[in-house]
């Protein structure tokens, strides 16, 4: 009887040990996990309900706009989910995981994450998503404050002020490859994302950012043909001349921090400045209320940024 209470115990153990162990060493060694934590998920350190906006999509996206500068020319409270090499899928799970936390009224959904023609299980979760995210996600806010304090500074967004220039002009949108990534399972994902936003009392705003590396014109026109289907705002930055009142258009040969595929922050900043104005004069979008503490976040961030952010 003794032998197979010991062997039991030993049994019983084992895993509970193997926890502690991979605890401690997560805590002990394992570096910041940024992206699938404390940065995508910076919504849930908000005021419940208090987001106007949710920026979703793939570097583009945390690359590309600026929550505090979007809260300065319009006074609207967003956040900046954007992911390393984003998926519809994975969007679509954050959103899900998003409407537990906020009512924003609309939901800017940066396009390039679309050229992905391959996705995840649909089926994946927050839940799902792997044991090791939520050993990283205690390891960030127990002995990363720090960490929290940039996130709820900076609001999802990824600052550069590094020029490094791209001088092709627009002639990526031809050279790229031309799938058309609509006729893939991308589509069956993409309008999942629209039913989730609008099932929540949320307005979709499709925005394509310039990228030499991953933007093509097959792409700009089914995305655009997608929102006119769907009854969806797009804005399209590789044809400024298609918008209105655009009138500080975003040069590539100075506003990229990588030769064109990303935007730095002085592109961001055009980009940023003419959504705003867009969510204002063409959607109507109004701020909840006043946020003193989203003001004080945001002066912080201009305050760090400063020689950056000149007016």
């Amino acid at each position: 009887m003794k032998k197979y209470l010991i062997r039991f115990l030993k049994i019983s153990l084992l895993p509970i040990i193997s926890c502690l162990i991979i605890i401690f060493i997560s805590v002990k060694y394992i570096p910041d996990c940024d992206y699938d934590t404390l940065k995508i998920r910076g919504y849930t350190l908000e005021r419940n309900e208090n987001l106007d906006a949710i920026i979703v999509g793939d570097s583009g996206a945390f690359n590309g706009i600026i929550p505090a500068e979007l809260y300065k020319q319009s006074g609207l409270c967003s956040y900046n989910s954007g992911k390393i090499a984003s998926r519809v899928t994975h969007a679509n799970m954050y959103l899900n995981d998003m409407y537990d936390y906020q009512q924003p009224s609309v939901v800017i959904v940066e396009t390039t994450m679309f050229n992905y023609y391959w996705e995840l299980d649909e089926n994946i979760s927050i839940e799902k998503y792997g044991f090791f995210e939520s050993l990283y996600k205690n390891h960030n806010f127990i002995k990363k404050q720090s960490r929290v304090e940039k996130y709820i500074r900076d609001k999802g967004y990824t600052f550069s002020a590094t020029k490094n220039a791209y001088t092709g002009g627009f002639d990526y949108l031809e050279k790229n490859s031309q799938i058309d990534f609509y006729k893939y399972i991308t589509k069956q994902y993409i309008d999942k994302m629209v039913d989730i936003i609008r099932s929540n009392n949320s307005v979709p705003l499709f925005v394509n950012i310039p990228s030499v590396t991953y933007t093509n014109k097959t792409q700009c026109e089914a995305t655009k043909k997608y929102c006119l289907d769907n009854d969806i705002d797009y804005i399209d930055f590789n044809y400024p001349n298609e918008l209105d009142n655009y009138t500080d258009q975003l040069d590539l040969t100075t506003d990229s921090h990588d030769k064109g595929v990303h935007l730095n922050c002085y592109g961001a900043k055009k980009v940023t400045d003419y959504i705003a104005w867009y969510l204002v004069n063409k959607m109507n979008v109004e701020p909840k209320d006043e946020n003193d503490y989203f003001e004080n976040d945001c002066e912080k961030f201009f305050e760090v940024h400063s020689k950056y952010f000149k007016e």
